[in-house]
């Protein structure tokens, strides 16, 4: 029997996100093995009576540090740029004391935010330890930390930037394995760390049988497409409001009685205002059941234009059997083809001929059966336990 600790910034209960999907697909695997512990910092255990998936749960704290002066110079001092946790030194104790208590097997540190805890742990733990570089912060996702930034904080910020790669490639030398979720990410990493890390892809865990989520088929269908995403979540949001700016007023053009729903978790005021006042677009904000708005729409678009890992809502699409529309970032990281599993655009002209494709149906059922061919072999649950039995193995040895 093997013990695990899982360390992650959010509690993973609900699965709502796709970091939380990921991490319960590595909470499911573990649990295999034996016991799984849970450290976390922010969220609660889920309060409906739901079996927990875990031994025990810890909640852990950070240092807390306002000013941003403050958070950045100690983030130089103790080596932990922003946005890196640094953990409490009683916090730190705690870990400790519970690795050496427990003996644990296998410790997963999922994603740069608590990767701190990959140099507070005792040393004997860095061969057992699993960094799960699912987002590099340091690449496109670091923007919006710069988003209106000028003057000596920008110069700090981009500072900090370089201070934060580092940490990245630091992370993934210090760990017994580093783990990676998008293709692109292996060069650098390997180039960085001396050694090179473990692609382990975002998968998708169906909950329910293909013919439920594909109430009607999607050609069918009127011209309904469909953004699905964590609206808290900087690129999605920024990625939205950049679609109904400059994307859907060519496209209502084209298609006046096409509609956009928009199903989201935790939007802002501001961008519920906003999509309320945009003709055809109709938000549907923290549902309960997002596969249920996948039967009524014809297809899928992820407008992303900034990002890091890959999207569990393609993923999501394809197991829907809807066809995607995607930019090339919000694609990257997926081996699909555009043409072939989805279709790319970066521009109305080129989002309004990619539409227009899908009226022939040998196109649309073609989109949707190569996609889901190619979910199948790489993006299934059991890919994903495939590749982590090797990597323990690995470890194992």
């Amino acid at each position: 029997m093997k013990k695990t600790l899982l360390i992650v910034t959010h509690h993973p209960l609900p699965e709502t996100s796709g970091s939380s999907m990921r991490t319960m697909h590595f909470v499911r695997f573990f649990a295999k093995l034996g016991p799984v512990d849970l450290a976390y910092s922010f969220g609660q255990p889920p309060q409906d009576g739901q079996e927990s998936p875990f031994r025990s749960e810890i909640r852990i704290d950070f240092r807390e540090e306002e000013r941003f002066a403050r958070r950045f110079v100690n983030g130089v001092v103790r080596r932990r740029p922003m946005p890196v946790y640094s953990y409490t030194e009683e916090t730190i104790d705690r870990l400790r004391a519970l690795f050496r208590a427990e003996s644990y097997d296998y410790v997963l540190v999922r994603s740069v935010y608590p990767s701190g805890a990959l140099f507070d742990l005792p040393k004997e733990a860095r061969p057992r330890t699993i960094f799960d570089l699912d987002d590099s912060l340091s690449d496109s996702l670091y923007q919006h930390f710069l988003t209106g930034v000028s003057g000596p904080r920008r110069w700090l910020l981009d500072l900090n930037r370089v201070l934060l790669r580092r940490h990245e490639a630091r992370s993934a030398a210090r760990a017994g394995v580093c783990l990676i979720c998008n293709l692109s990410d292996t060069e650098k990493m390997t180039t960085s760390s001396g050694h090179p890390p473990v692609l382990v892809p975002n998968v998708f865990s169906p909950t329910r049988s293909r013919a439920s989520t594909s109430a009607t088929l999607g050609f069918e269908n009127p011209d309904e497409l469909l953004f699905v995403g964590t609206l808290s979540y900087r690129p999605n949001e920024e990625g939205l409001r950049w679609f109904m700016a400059s994307i859907l007023p060519r496209f209502l053009l084209e298609y006046p009685e096409a509609t956009l729903t928009v199903v989201g978790r935790s939007p802002s005021s501001d961008l519920a205002a906003l999509c309320d006042a945009t003709p055809g677009v109709k938000l549907h904000a923290d549902v309960d059941d997002v596969l249920a708005y996948y039967s009524r729409c014809r297809a899928v678009v992820v407008p992303l234009r900034a990002g890091g890992g890959t999207r569990v809502k393609i993923l999501e699409s394809v197991f829907a059997e809807r066809p995607v529309i995607a930019t090339s970032v919000g694609a990257d990281g997926l081996e699909f083809r555009d043409g072939r599993e989805l279709l790319l655009f970066e521009t109305a002209e080129q989002f309004v001929e990619a539409y227009g494709r899908l009226s022939s149906k040998p196109i649309y059922d073609g989109l949707v059966d190569s996609a889901r061919l190619v979910f199948d072999e790489r993006y299934s649950p059991d890919v994903f336990d495939g590749i982590m039995t090797s990597v323990l193995s690995r470890m194992d040895r």
